[in-house]
């Protein structure tokens, strides 16, 4: 197939630019001994410019999606997790969470030793937690 037929299969073919530049880059980089371009089968091509394509896509979508993720480490990760009481809190004491002990002040009243709670917010390395209902744990928090 001659280059100019690649150009068109490449760019009329595919929906991405930067995959049909790379099939035609393919076409142009393999030369034969008289200089000009080599002889590539056009499912080769094709074959190739889709691959690209595809693994653009998943880079661009991985891309575009990781910053929406929750934050999983730091303090921020932990809003939302469940941890233990280890005092009472009437309405500041102690707790842990993720087996590490901070200070804690509950939001939803006075919460008792060894009672499960959620974390809602952090100020200042200052946990504030509410009351935990077994019924609202998640699965693989639940004993």
């Amino acid at each position: 197939m001659k280059l100019p037929a690649a150009c068109l299969l490449s760019c009329f073919l595919l929906p991405l630019p930067l995959s049909a530049q790379m099939a035609t880059d393919v076409v142009v980089a393999v030369k034969t001994d008289d200089g000009g371009p080599g002889d590539i089968s056009g499912n080769v091509i094709f074959t190739a410019a889709v691959i690209l394509t595809i693994l653009l896509i998943l880079i661009v979508v991985i891309g575009l999606w990781g910053p929406h993720r929750r934050p999983v480490t730091g303090v921020e990760g932990l809003v939302g997790e469940a941890g233990e009481a280890l005092e009472p809190l009437d309405p500041r004491g102690m707790v842990r969470v993720h087996g590490e002990l901070w200070q804690a002040e509950s939001v939803a009243g006075p919460i008792g030793k060894d009672e499960d709670i959620r974390v809602t917010a952090i100020k200042r390395l200052r946990l504030y937690v509410e009351p935990l209902n077994n019924d609202k744990k998640p699965p693989h928090e639940r004993i």
